[in-house]
């Protein structure tokens, strides 16, 4: 019998059995042998454990709590300066307005494109019939012009004029000329307004009629640098009364 059995060995025959009891012997080694804890990283390839087979629990223990973020990595480098961009829109250009005359001590003259506003009045009554009403002597407040302003009258509800922009709730002159706003007067809308230079013997100023709405101008038509006469004059009845206001702009 052995010798039939030896008459059909052959040389690989035996090199498949030999190799197959190392390769099964070396395995049952490998993992009845090795020492507890003896594999390490230097045994394992890169990517030889992979997310597929680890632990379910070992996932979740290495895993960010949620909500938590993760710490920011390092910066990175800066960029490259961007181009400059166009240049924005100029400022406005402030204009300044018009001087004061607060920083003027009284008595001295105010600065041109300053201006100075009052109130105008004119009332007396009298037994006869035609009695005049007159306010003398309005000055511009203790302060003098360097002119002599030109004098305009405005109407009640009268337009507004070049010279004379405003009304008399908020009286308004150009440079160099003295505006008086009448309100009202009694009798309404009569008689004539006198505005006139008390400092003088000669009549110089302008005569207003509310009835003709037309002025009439005496000599170059300014008044004094100080101030100014106001006559309201009428015929019509025993009383007479003006009120309005002025301005004038130096």
């Amino acid at each position: 019998m052995w010798e039939a059995v030896r008459s059909k060995l052959s040389f690989a025959n035996v090199m498949v059995v030999v190799l197959t009891f190392v390769v099964l012997g070396g395995g049952a080694y490998a993992a009845t042998s090795l020492p507890r804890n003896s594999v390490g990283t230097a045994q394992l390839k890169n990517g030889a454990v992979t997310k597929k087979k680890l632990d379910e629990k070992v996932l979740k223990r290495f895993a960010p709590p949620i909500g938590v973020p993760s710490a920011p990595g390092p910066a990175g480098p800066r960029g490259a300066t961007g181009p400059t961009g166009p240049p924005g829109p100029a400022p406005p250009i402030e204009t300044p307005g018009p001087p004061s005359p607060e920083a003027v001590p009284p008595g001295g003259t105010i600065p041109a494109g300053a201006t100075l506003r009052g109130a105008a009045v004119a009332s007396v009554v009298t037994t006869a019939i035609g009695g005049n009403g007159s306010a003398s002597g309005i000055s511009f407040g203790g302060y003098q012009l360097a002119a002599r302003p030109v004098a305009h009258v405005i109407a009640p509800s009268g337009p507004a004029t070049t010279e004379c922009p405003g009304t008399a709730a908020a009286p308004e002159a150009k440079s160099g000329h003295l505006c008086v706003y009448v309100t009202a007067t009694v009798p309404s809308g009569k008689g004539q307004v006198i505005v006139s230079d008390p400092a003088i013997a000669e009549l110089s100023g302008v005569n207003y009629d509310l009835e003709d709405a037309e002025g009439t101008t005496f000599a170059d038509g300014t008044v004094s640098r100080f101030g100014f006469r106001l006559t309201y004059s009428q015929s019509t009845s025993n009383g007479a009364q003006l009120r309005g206001s002025w301005a004038v702009t130096g």
